[in-house]
């Protein structure tokens, strides 16, 4: 994911502003480029991860107990693991074209596909988590399609041409610098993770892990469609800067400041004050319930400063100020 974010906000920022100055051909490059990058960089990992998954896994602190079942997961997502790198960077691109529903409608393809075909695999065919696996890759595969076909038929306003594919270091430099600050942004949550959970192993065992995994489900409610914000707000920045429309970006980025504030606000009320009830979806059980609810508790209080941190950052990326954006990304 933080690969497909890495080349999807790089090369989403580079689209936007080329499509702001009509430079049509040199945004057809940075897609081939991208498409590139997406083969190689998915290919290069996803062999690493296959190789030596035990150690990451234990790495990461998975007990005993969670161990075979990670490592039945993971061996079918790292093999897909290309329509997630593919689908993730694409849709980034596709909305630096100002085609903001399409990417929306893949996103809503993989994961409506995931919730009706989950249950189907987990259950019905008796497979477990390898079956939830399937599942993922198969939703996410089908949505990538379906976004690499709307290039590949010309619908959008940049063609896709097989002589792009050839890398462009020019382009791929760009890419890099740019992208730079939400990979690291990304990637560092799961240096965190790594932390974390070897010493809730250490200290709360396999309940504490599972606690934590649902707190940060819960979590996500807030947290995604705060980050949902900073990807409408790009191809806004980076097309209008092209085409030195300044007063707009002004606007643009003090109304995203206004949402996600308000928003981080709402985010917080609800979760202090249905906390139990949002744990108890997941898990009833009341050692759960009692872990969770102070988990919880500490865990929603920077929702407020989350907007701020995402809008800020995508301001940088998509001016193409690599340095700032990578710096707030480190901090």
């Amino acid at each position: 994911m933080a690969l497909g974010i890495f080349l999807g906000t790089g090369g989403a920022s580079i689209i936007s502003h080329a499509l702001g100055t009509k430079e049509i051909k040199k945004a057809e490059k940075v897609i081939g480029n991208v498409f590139t990058l997406n083969l190689i960089f998915s290919i290069f990992i996803g062999v690493l991860c296959l190789l030596y998954l035990d150690p990451i896994l234990q790495l990461f602190g998975a007990t005993p107990g969670v161990l075979p079942y990670a490592r039945q997961y993971l061996q079918i997502i790292i093999a897909g693991g290309i329509v997630f790198v593919f689908g993730i960077s694409v849709q980034n691109i596709v909305r630096a074209q100002g085609n903001t529903r399409l990417a929306m409608n893949a996103m809503l393809i993989g994961v409506g596909l995931n919730i009706i075909l989950a249950p189907i695999f987990i259950f019905g065919f008796e497979m477990g988590v390898q079956g939830a696996a399937i599942a993922t890759v198969l939703s996410q595969g089908i949505a990538s399609t379906w976004l690499l076909q709307y290039y590949i038929k010309g619908k959008g306003a940049m063609k896709f041409k097989f002589e792009n594919l050839k890398p462009n270091m020019q382009i791929i430099q760009e890419i890099g610098a740019i992208g730079i600050g939400s990979f690291v942004m990304e990637s560092a949550s799961n240096v965190m993770i790594i932390f974390v959970y070897r010493e809730l192993a250490r200290y709360g065992g396999d309940i504490a892990i599972a606690v934590f995994g649902i707190v940060m489900k819960i979590n996500c409610f807030i947290f995604l469609p705060l980050i949902g914000m900073p990807f409408g707000l790009q191809p806004l920045i980076g097309y209008n800067y092209g085409a030195k429309k300044f007063r707009r970006i002004t606007d643009a980025v003090k109304l995203s400041l206004a949402a996600t504030t308000v928003f981080g606000i709402f985010g917080l009320l609800v979760m202090t004050l249905f906390k139990e009830q949002l744990l108890g979806i997941f898990n009833a059980d009341p050692k759960y319930l009692e872990m969770g609810k102070t988990a919880l508790t500490i865990m929603v209080l920077g929702t407020l400063l989350i907007g701020i941190n995402v809008v800020t950052t995508t301001l940088f990326q998509a001016l193409g100020q690599a340095k700032p954006a990578f710096c707030l990304s480190m901090s």
